[in-house]
């Protein structure tokens, strides 16, 4: 969980590139090609650039905001946020955005982070359903990418069948309207492998859409169609939260509170159906209800586990293609005032089937034999002077307990600190939570982390986190309880205005030991920016047999503005020929997709991509990348999604139009 969605936060300080999909800020591309390494997450990377994007659309008001509002920018931590309002409180309202450089807790490279995303306003006033469609913007994305060379399960069988239902082609559209106070979507997929036209779907496998209303009067928020909840510290619902281990302070522990609209091609992990949130002054009530059907796997009658890939390509996929259905009611009640914030949520699911679980050692806590389940929490977050209290509790239908503390100190506008506490009982259970975890579920964990970062220079930045974490009961990697530790040092040094180093080191135990020593080189040269890029890895396992790993990358990102091109182009050559070796590097994509393709084996990676502006309006994106096996295998992949040759080839293609 802490590797979910986290760290599109941390994209923020260079929102603009994620959005367009220039470079992006290095400390993020190098924690985000890490937790790639430790578990091969999938981030839910559409739905959060939705988001991010949102802020800068529809810019925070300067004269009005809050601090929680300013907290929404992830690369701003509360003294900073605080010193924006204090600012306005001493010496009245904004006059121009310029006063920015008059608050000495913000630094020119923090004011240019925060420029994007800030605006003065007119005095505020109720306003008509018709101002709310004031400037309003609609985005049209239209995508297919697909692999040129033929995969197992598209091969034909004796009979003319192929195990794979439809065309090796991925594709999707969708349709985003952003207004000052609306907000919709709609969005259609389908993975490739699945059927174009079936008994499921008419084109598209999978279909999402999602509107929502903000800021009338006494109502805060409406939401209707497909949506995301995330409250306190997602012990009990985090289906959106944005928490997890970094260097980075204020991403320990902030979260996007509340509900938000869905607009990813993800088909698990959100909620379908409908919410609202009320505010009277210092409370504030949401409530929210979802009804969907989930794909499942079942034994008999029995739900013995949920298929959350989105994939029904085969017959076996297609028979657990949402054959299940989920009812969710949820509320959150939340009080503030001052420097204290308080909050109660309770979430209670119930499905169409039992539960019971395949029985095994490390699910022996899981829910089984029942159909329905409940979580309350209790959350609170306090602050006094420069540091901030949070944390939350809670308990399950069984009683089993759950709880995460810490505490974020910043005694110095150059120094951040976090400490955090978690203690998950093996028995607690929460489907939809997602908080502070080494593990992928909040249960069966104790640990201890501490972060800091620190600028002891102008140019040079030092970020540092420590973790150590117990499992009291076996995991689904060892039968019997086990500990391990993980820490990581992260220097960046910016050489000149063209020119920035990153030097990272980070070790790692869990089953077995891993070290890795990375540098990371930055330079622009006029209009393109050249990454340079070297790894070396070491892992050992519990025989202390020890493997290596090494990658050599480069990559140059640049435009040619009189033909409106923006152009990128990657080479890396790679040499890790065991599993735990493997090492993950970010490249250009196309909008709304972040690449961190896996370098396993031996061989070269090769990718370019191309895309044409016109103005705001149109845009053409392209992509190709290559892995060239030098390894002497005969074929990629396993069972249906091999293929044979040392050479696999995938290409991208993108339209998206801004109306």
């Amino acid at each position: 969980m802490r590797k979910t969605i986290l760290f599109a936060l941390l994209t923020l300080p260079s929102l603009s590139c994620l959005a367009q999909d220039e470079h992006f800020d290095s400390q993020f591309l190098e924690e985000m090609e890490s937790f790639q390494e430790e578990d091969g997450a999938q981030f839910e990377v559409e739905n959060l650039i939705d988001i991010l994007n949102e802020l800068k659309s529809h810019k925070i008001d300067l004269n009005t905001a809050t601090e929680e509002d300013f907290e929404q920018l992830p690369f701003l931590h509360e003294g900073e946020s605080r010193s924006l309002v204090r600012h306005r409180q001493m010496y009245g309202n904004y006059q121009t955005i310029f006063e920015l450089k008059n608050i000495p807790e913000l630094g020119m490279e923090k004011i240019q982070q925060l420029l994007p995303f800030v605006t003065i306003r007119e005095e505020e006033r109720a306003i008509t359903f018709k101002e709310m469609l004031n400037h309003r913007q609609s985005q049209i994305f239209l995508s297919a990418d697909r692999f040129l060379q033929e995969k197992k399960g598209y091969e034909p069988d004796s009979g003319g069948t192929s195990k794979y239902a439809g065309p090796p082609i991925h594709y999707y559209a969708k349709y985003l309207f952003n207004a000052d106070n609306i907000k919709a979507s709609l969005v259609g997929e389908k993975d490739a492998g699945e059927a174009v036209w079936s008994q499921h779907g008419r084109g598209f496998d999978f279909i999402s859409g999602s509107i929502s209303f903000e800021g009338i009067r006494w109502m805060r928020q409406i939401c209707i169609g497909d949506y995301k909840a995330n409250f306190g510290q997602g012990l009990v619902v985090g289906s959106g939260s944005i928490l997890g281990k970094t260097a980075s302070v204020t991403n320990t522990y902030k979260g996007t509170q509340g509900l938000k609209r869905y607009a990813s091609t993800g088909e698990s992990d959100f909620f379908r159906g409908g919410g609202f949130t009320l505010g009277w002054k210092a409370i504030q009530l949401t409530l929210f209800a979802s009804l969907k059907k989930c794909d499942a796997t079942l034994n008999g009658e029995k739900i013995s586990s949920f298929k959350s890939d989105g994939m029904h390509r085969t017959t076996l996929e297609i028979s657990k293609k949402r054959n299940v259905t989920e009812e969710v009611v949820g509320g959150n009640l939340r009080f503030k005032r001052g420097n204290l914030t308080l909050g109660h949520t309770i979430l209670q699911y119930r499905y169409s089937k039992e539960l019971h679980p395949t029985e095994k050692r490390y699910t022996h806590f899981r829910l089984t034999d029942t159909n329905h389940h409940l979580n309350i929490g209790i959350d609170y977050k306090a602050r006094w002077r420069h540091v901030s209290l949070f944390g939350e509790s809670a308990i399950d239908a069984g009683g089993h307990f759950a709880t995460m503390n810490g505490a974020a100190i910043f005694p110095l506008s150059r120094l951040e600190i976090t400490i955090v506490q978690r203690h998950y009982s093996p028995a607690y259970q929460a489907l939809y939570g997602k908080g502070f975890s080494e593990n992928s579920r909040l249960e069966n964990e104790q640990g201890y982390y501490i972060s800091t970062r620190f600028s002891p220079f102008k140019r040079v930045t030092i970020s540092a986190y420590a973790d150590s974490f117990r499992f009291p009961w076996a995991l689904s990697s060892t039968n019997i309880a086990s500990h391990g530790y993980e820490y990581c040092l992260l220097a960046n040094i910016k050489i000149s205005k063209r020119c920035d180093e990153t030097l990272k080191y980070k070790e790692k135990e869990k089953g077995n030991l891993k070290r890795t020593l990375r540098n990371t080189l930055n330079t622009q040269i006029g209009n393109w920016r050249v990454q340079t890029i070297a790894e070396i890895n070491r892992s050992e396992d519990f025989t202390h047999a020890a493997t290596y790993g090494w990658i050599l990358s480069q990559s140059a990102t640049g435009n040619i503005k009189p033909w409106h091109l923006s152009l990128a182009f990657r080479y890396a050559y790679f040499h890790a020929t065991d599993y735990n070796n493997r090492i993950y590097i970010y490249e250009k994509d196309l909008p709304y997709t972040l690449s961190f393709p896996m370098h396993y084996g031996k061989g070269h990676r090769v990718a370019a991509s191309l895309m044409w502006k016109q103005k705001e309006f149109l845009q053409l994106h392209f992509k190709a990348g290559w892995f060239i096996y030098t390894d002497g295998r005969e074929s990629i992949g396993t069972g249906n999604e091999m293929m044979q040759g040392n050479v696999s080839t995938q290409v991208k293609a993108m339209l998206k139009v801004t109306i």
